[in-house]
């Protein structure tokens, strides 16, 4: 029987540990979208920020332009005046690092392969691999379903630390909040009724947590920790790690580095799913609606 272990990657954390040299399977390609540099472009102006308090509440016609403009050259944005609180967000920060510094075994009890063998999307671990020459990403992963609520797969919730579960109750009911107001707003832009948007994702619509841990790495200029993508979703709603940059947006052909924040920052990126939206305001999407991304990062870690 043929061997096929190389469809089961090491934790990239356990592997970081005990290698000077990433191995091949990680290492960037040239005939990749960012040509073996990682270097990236700083970005000419500031990452536009909406306060969302003060468009949601008065439909302030500065917030609005402010909103318009941001969508139409970058597709993301940060928000403020959100509503969540900042020991919210540093509870779900805290309790995210700390699962991933637990010891492999009990991480692995919450493992996206299922009898050592087939991969699920839901759990701990890594993307699946499905062919040898694939570039694996330098990161963990912990992918969880959050909505609808009846749906959460606990079995995969992590009871260690122990605030984990009731924090990311908090941070999903929170969230729903932020990205119902983003949508309203955007329909407004669009002159449709307020809740057209909303009302295109129906109550049984999907959103995802997704926990992407970045290990150090000895050569952080030849990995990637996530390859370049489209969040095919809806609303990303992306918290960002506080102390280590590394989020690069592709526009016009370049990659641009958006720079740390001094403080927790919610971060939106507007998916494939809510162009389609947008362009068909009569198509009812009931089975995908968003994800909430938490990035984690050690200490002069490069990310992307």
């Amino acid at each position: 029987m043929a061997d096929e272990s190389w469809r089961l990657p090491s934790s990239v954390q356990q592997l970081a540990a005990s290698i000077q040299e990433p191995p091949r399977q990680y290492l960037l390609r040239e005939q990749e979208p960012l040509g073996g540099n990682l270097a990236g472009t700083e970005m000419p102006d500031p990452i536009p920020t909406i306060d969302l308090g003060l468009l949601s509440a008065s439909n302030d016609a500065e917030e609005a332009a402010k909103l318009r403009s941001a969508l139409q050259t970058w597709g993301f944005f940060k928000v403020s005046n959100h509503g969540m609180e900042t020991s919210l967000m540093d509870s779900v920060m805290t309790a995210s690092r700390d699962f991933f510094r637990l010891p492999l075994e009990e991480k692995r009890k919450y493992s996206n392969i299922i009898g050592g063998k087939h991969f699920q999307m839901e759990g701990y671990g890594t993307d699946q691999v499905k062919t040898q020459d694939q570039r694996l990403d330098w990161s963990d992963r912990l992918h969880l379903k959050v909505e609808p609520e009846d749906e959460r797969n606990l079995a995969l919730w992590p009871i260690h630390p122990k605030s984990f579960r009731d924090d990311l109750h908090e941070y999903t009911l929170r969230s729903k909040r932020i990205k119902d107001d983003i949508l309203r707003a955007m329909a407004k832009l669009l002159e449709l009724d307020e809740d057209c948007l909303v009302n295109q994702f129906s109550d049984r619509a999907l959103t995802y947590a997704r926990f992407n841990y970045y290990p150090p790495c000895p050569r952080p200029d030849l990995v990637l920790g996530i390859k370049p993508h489209s969040d095919v979703y809806a609303l990303t709603v992306l918290l960002m790690d506080k102390d280590v940059a590394g989020l690069q947006f592709l526009r016009d052909g370049t990659w641009y580095n958006v720079p740390a924040a001094s403080n927790y920052t919610l971060l939106i990126n507007v998916g494939v799913t809510m162009e389609v939206a947008i362009s068909e305001p009569q198509v009812n999407f009931s089975h995908i609606y968003s994800t909430m991304e938490v990035a984690i990062s050690e200490p002069r870690v490069i990310f992307i």
